[in-house]
């Protein structure tokens, strides 16, 4: 998994450094590969097959918040509830002799949409739309196993070079995803009700203001706020603070695609302002 996220400060880069060449159990982490608000990724050898995974370390601070901690589980939990070629395979998961917990993976060569985006600028109709299938194949697994992400965003998109495929989708980190249902399971969360969590530019309206029962269509309102920026390079809803996104998802519509890309097809323009519909009666089911 060769993708970055916010980096920390220098202190918090050194001490993830140190770990680098330390058994940990029956694996040795060979370098950092990624870092995060949650925690640090690691490649790491299985020492007894010589099998390269990553490795996930929720930090030391974290470790000590509870609710931190429900929500590194939960991202094993609900990766590992979902059976699809779409999702990231998670093979373990535990905690070390400090008690920091960990998630073992398995290891994804490419680079994730948000760099692909960035580096051309937007991409291509057919290579955006064979993105956007792979998406909705993992959540409609996803959703039929009871699981809503509510934190789907390009950068949590990977796309793995293969031998067949250059942009094979996985889907990464369900940390704060919620089970909308599990058999006789009750419905569960991370978040109290009014809790706004998830990334601005792709949250729905629903869950921008927090409503408890945010359901799967708000994971089809953020592949539809994807899908727009592949093709634009731009967000559907943009603003000059995290407040202003929010409100302007939730007061007006985004723009026709075709205002930023007038390539676009017109079906595929009206399909993309449905998905994004402020009501969730409007868009797909």
């Amino acid at each position: 998994m060769t993708r970055s996220e916010s980096v920390p400060d220098d202190a918090a880069d050194s001490r993830d450094d140190e770990l680098v060449g330390r058994a940990f159990g029956k694996y040795t982490l060979a370098r950092v590969i990624g870092r995060g608000g949650m925690g640090v990724v690691y490649e790491a050898l299985h020492t007894a097959i010589g099998k390269r995974v990553a490795i996930k370390l929720i930090t030391a601070e974290l470790a000590r918040n509870k609710d931190a901690v429900r929500r590194f589980q939960r991202e094993a939990q609900a990766a590992s509830a979902v059976e699809s070629a779409h999702i990231v395979d998670i093979f373990d998961a535990g905690m070390n002799d400090e008690g920091i917990p960990y998630l073992v993976m398995e290891l994804l060569r490419g680079e994730d949409l948000g760099h692909r985006i960035k580096r051309l600028g937007r991409l291509e109709l057919d290579e955006a739309l064979h993105v956007t299938v792979q998406i909705l194949r993992g959540h409609a697994r996803a959703h039929a196993a009871g699981i809503v992400h509510r934190d789907l965003k390009p950068d949590n998109v990977f796309l793995v070079d293969r031998d067949d495929d250059s942009g094979f989708v996985k889907i990464l980190d369900f940390g704060i995803s919620k089970v909308a249902r599990s058999g006789d399971v009750p419905v569960q969360t991370l978040t109290k009700q009014g809790t706004v969590l998830g990334t601005p530019f792709y949250m729905s309206p629903e869950q921008a203001q927090g409503l408890p029962d945010t359901d799967g269509r708000a994971d089809l309102w953020s592949a539809g706020a994807i899908l727009y920026e592949c093709l634009t390079g731009r967000a559907p809803h943009t603003g000059a603070s995290y407040e202003q996104v929010i409100v302007n998802i939730c007061t007006k519509d985004a723009a026709d695609v075709r205002a930023h890309n007038p390539g676009v097809p017109e079906p595929m323009a009206k399909a993309i302002s449905k998905a994004l519909a402020r009501e969730r009666e409007d868009r797909f089911a």
